[in-house]
């Protein structure tokens, strides 16, 4: 019983291992590469194929905490394999919105709605970390902070009110597009996940 309880732990730690390296590769290579060619929205995607990550992550260990881990993981990944390159507030982030998902889905639940939900919020996040990194860290006045909110909208520019308010909007509503949309693909691989392992299961009865 002992040694079942112990391989089942050492797979399980290997699947999130596996998991977060993977997720750690992606994120130098693919993100690099879209960060490279000015790819519109590359945090957005990025931070889906996370979402992605995590909830296969909870289907290999259903318990909370399992994404946070992914999560620190993955950081120290990225540190490990970015030489030179390693953005402490980039960092930062992928740790805080792994939490977060966690947080959200043990609150809700580990269902579609709690995924979409978590998903959600981690995006939230992720469009006001600028502001946060930019206001409380970097200790830019409030017009510049603002700024950071829409790439390639300069502080001093003498843009009306209303059009930024309407860019900001526009940009909130693609990154709820986007989250919904990669809450919805995690689900999606995690009922694929689960039907796969149940007809291994019946296979080997």
């Amino acid at each position: 019983m002992k040694s079942q309880w112990s391989f089942k732990k050492t797979r399980i730690l290997t699947g999130l291992a596996l998991v977060a390296a993977v997720n750690c590769l992606f994120e130098t290579t693919m993100g690099n590469f879209l960060h490279m060619v000015k790819f519109p929205f590359t945090g957005a995607v990025m931070l889906g194929f996370n979402v992605v990550a995590y909830v296969l992550a909870r289907w290999i260990c259903p318990r909370p905490g399992a994404i946070s881990a992914v999560a620190f993981i993955t950081v120290l990944g990225n540190i490990a394999v970015g030489a030179g390159m390693i953005k402490p507030f980039a960092l930062a982030a992928i740790l805080c919105e792994g939490i977060l998902i966690d947080i959200v889905i043990f609150v809700i639940g580990f269902r579609q709605m709690g995924v979409v939900a978590a998903s959600v919020a981690a995006y939230f996040f992720a469009f006001l970390y600028p502001l946060l990194t930019a206001f409380l860290f970097v200790r830019k006045e409030v017009p510049k902070a603002l700024a950071s909110l829409i790439s390639g909208v300069h502080a001093d520019a003498a843009v009306p009110f209303a059009v930024f308010l309407a860019l900001i909007l526009l940009k909130l509503l693609i990154y709820c597009i986007i989250a919904v949309f990669f809450g919805v693909l995690g689900w999606r691989l995690f009922l694929f996940m689960e039907k796969a392992r149940s007809a291994h299961a019946l296979s080997m009865e």
